[in-house]
């Protein structure tokens, strides 16, 4: 009930809020309205899967992301792709990802920050090297985090990203199930 509930809290933040667009940044974003920007990010990440003998809690792994998509001083909206690599297999998602933006705040004549929050939505793929098998399902998430903006053209992000899914893969050991995984990551924007 509470993964329902979930769900349809982040479908009805991105029907409804698809693309809040404001001018109430036309000082600061001297280009005026949306924003295109692409993005690479790096981090950590740590996931829990129940498996025939118990919850297996991983380590952390190093992640890798990358992003494009829109924005302007009120939301953004983009695509992303993340991979996390362990000695036992990988996982791969693809997530259509929705956040509200505070107004920025001037840290010097040319920095700028401002915090931001939100959901997403899309598929995850894990592949089991040790149980030669892989799997793909639904998976749906929060994320929140901070912008550093240098100028016009390039952005400082630090966030973090929780994100849940019930993957199933079956091996001749039993049923193992995806909970939930979480990241903290790095990330540099171009935006143009």
């Amino acid at each position: 009930m509470k993964k329902l509930s979930l769900i349809t809290f982040l479908a009805l933040v991105m029907s409804t809020g698809i693309y809040a667009g404001g001018d109430n940044g036309a000082a600061y974003d001297a280009q005026g309205g949306d924003r295109a920007f692409v993005g690479v990010e790096f981090g950590g990440a740590k996931g829990t899967v129940d498996t025939p003998t118990g919850t297996y809690k991983s380590d952390w792994d190093a992640s890798i992301g990358l992003r494009g998509g829109y924005y302007n001083d009120v939301s953004r909206i983009y695509l992303s792709l993340h991979h996390i690599n362990d000695d036992e297999g990988k996982l791969i998602d693809g997530t259509l990802n929705l956040e509200a933006m505070t107004t920025p705040y001037a840290l010097g004549p040319t920095i700028q920050t401002r915090f931001f929050a939100g959901g997403h939505l899309g598929a995850v793929h894990i592949k089991a090297d040790n149980l030669n098998t892989s799997d793909t399902d639904f998976a749906y998430g929060i994320q929140g985090g901070v912008l550093l903006d240098f100028g016009q053209n390039v952005n400082l992000e630090i966030g973090g990203r929780y994100t849940w899914s019930s993957l199933e893969l079956d091996s001749f050991l039993g049923t193992y199930e995806l909970q939930h995984y979480y990241s903290l990551y790095t990330g540099v924007n171009l935006t143009f």
